[in-house]
């Protein structure tokens, strides 16, 4: 009869670490830990761009109204067919499926100052801009420290960050502003 009740308790704390494990991964710092897939995926804008925004968002708590925001003024944020600009808003939108498919809610504060949430969401073409590439700065430095790439690699990537960049430039309207923040973020240019 011990040996019974050994091996039930035994199943048991078996189970509890491995729901316990489970539950640990499913943590928002785990699910934003994409990283690419292939050696070929290392360098290329798409995903680059792509997983740097998802990544940051998650990590910071970003608000979800702000995310929508941005989505809903696409066309204050994002230059229409730039290569950068395009996976960009792709990760902001990976994002807000991410935050309607958690069956829990975060409580957790965004680790994103106030004052860029205010700029992101005001009036100030300027300032909105400067704010979006601040926070975009951010991302994309902290993906490119995550990759751990060779330099051979972080060239290349920094190579066809700089030519989709010079390519969204040419598409880029006068009336959109100064720069693009998505851009100059990936390029690591600060406005």
């Amino acid at each position: 009869k011990n040996k019974v009740m050994n091996q039930r308790t035994i199943l048991l704390f078996a189970s509890l670490i491995m729901m316990s494990t489970f539950l640990q991964s499913c943590k928002p710092t785990e699910t934003a830990m994409q990283l690419p897939a292939g050696e070929s995926e290392q360098t290329d804008v798409n995903t680059f761009m792509e997983q740097a925004v998802y990544n940051g968002l998650v990590n910071d708590n970003f608000p979800m109204s702000t995310a929508l925001h941005i989505l809903d003024n696409t066309g204050d944020f994002f230059v229409v067919k730039c290569p950068i600009c395009r996976p960009t808003e792709s990760g902001i939108k990976y994002y807000i499926t991410y935050l309607k498919s958690m069956t829990e809610k975060s409580t957790s504060r965004t680790k994103v100052k106030s004052s860029i949430i205010s700029a992101i969401e005001g009036g100030d073409k300027a300032a909105r801009l400067s704010a979006f590439n601040e926070l975009l700065q951010g991302y994309t430095a902290a993906h490119k420290e995550r990759l751990n790439l060779s330099e051979a690699k972080l060239q290349e990537l920094n190579s066809n960050l700089q030519a989709a960049r010079k390519e969204g430039m040419a598409i880029k309207s006068e009336s959109f502003g100064a720069f693009c923040p998505a851009c100059d973020a990936a390029c690591e240019i600060k406005d």
